[in-house]
């Protein structure tokens, strides 16, 4: 059989922890309309001239903190990744590229084409489809391919928040010394989206138990796919309903975000006896800005200040995440 390439995408770094790179990265990111979807000149005055001023000496400095001597950490965990794979898969060759920085998509689509490879299926790193990621990442690499005027056999892979080998992943990772079920609750943090995305998509959902089960009317609704997500693996942990519970992390602006938010419900909860607390950052196959800076030393020094007494949170698959060789495998056409 002949090999296809799989062309492996996340969001983006920084290049470096410098504030003029910072914002650099967050022009590029926050002026993508998939991601804040108002007319251009109005996303152009909120986003140039207000948000990422503001933002970015804050981000620079939150990047120092988790940044490593191989640079960012999503982008090096990346390449390791890219490199396991490549030494496990005999169907595939694995490339990786960033949405919003380096390596850029169009220098490795080109890389591809100059390897000769007909096929290639398109693997965006989010479990959970969301417009602002998942399609976002499907129209770019469509749009270089225009550019540079190639029409390869374009496939994509299927949603896999709730494929088995995914889950099962997920769980083989969790560290030794970690025990699920001797932590008083079990927070299942995912990626917040505004409110307005989620209508767009699946314009029955309320917020609420609409999202407990997938039917054909929410079956792209970002909400109730990571409520999958979260319950199969509290199903599979053998966690009690009430020693488990999901949130959403990271908004920004003014507008209504997807509830409950991570910070204000791991305050709640420590205020209110929870002691020791376990967290799953299931959006994410790679550790980044907001898992090891937002989620393992914000939260968790909010979460001691306000009564816990003993905060965890569950890595991310990062170089392991080995079911994305079968995952590859399930892929569907795409036409341009």
């Amino acid at each position: 059989m002949k090999k296809k390439a799989v062309l492996f995408l996340n969001i983006g770094s920084p290049k470096t922890t410098e504030v003029k790179d910072v914002q650099s990265y967050l022009n590029r990111f926050l002026m993508d309309p998939f991601v804040i979807n108002i007319p251009y000149i109005f996303r152009w005055l909120f986003i140039k001239k207000l948000v990422v001023p503001r933002r970015a000496p804050r981000s620079a400095k939150a990047y120092q903190k988790v940044w490593t001597k191989d640079g960012s950490p999503l982008v090096s965990l990346t390449k390791k990744l890219m490199n396991n794979l490549n030494l496990t898969d005999p169907d595939h060759e694995w490339f990786s590229a960033m949405r919003y920085s380096e390596p850029e998509v169009l220098d490795v689509l080109t890389e591809i084409k100059n390897k000769g490879y007909e096929d290639i299926i398109i693997f965006p790193a989010y479990p959970q489809y969301a417009t602002s990621s998942t399609e976002s990442t499907i129209h770019y690499v469509k749009e270089k391919l225009n550019v540079m005027d190639w029409k390869p056999h374009l496939f994509q892979v299927q949603d896999f928040y709730l494929d088995p080998e995914f889950i099962e992943n997920v769980l083989l990772e969790i560290p030794k010394q970690i025990e699920p079920q001797t932590y008083d609750h079990v927070l299942f943090s995912f990626h917040g989206l505004p409110e307005s995305h989620l209508k767009k998509i699946s314009p029955v959902c309320q917020f609420s138990t609409c999202c407990d089960q997938i039917t054909e009317e929410n079956k792209k609704c970002y909400r109730a796919q990571c409520y999958q997500t979260a319950k199969a693996v509290a199903t599979k942990l053998g966690l009690d309903p009430d020693k488990w519970s999901m949130s959403f992390q990271s908004r920004l602006g003014p507008v209504k975000w997807i509830q409950p938010y991570t910070d204000q419900v791991t305050v709640d909860m420590a205020s209110e006896s929870t002691k020791s607390l376990l967290v799953f950052s299931l959006a994410f196959v790679t550790d980044c800005l907001e898992t090891l800076e937002e989620l393992d030393l914000e939260l968790k020094k909010e979460f001691l200040a306000h009564g816990g007494e003993k905060f965890e949170r569950v890595p991310c698959l990062n170089e392991r995440f080995y079911s994305a060789v079968n995952i590859a495998k399930k892929v569907s056409k795409i036409n341009f």
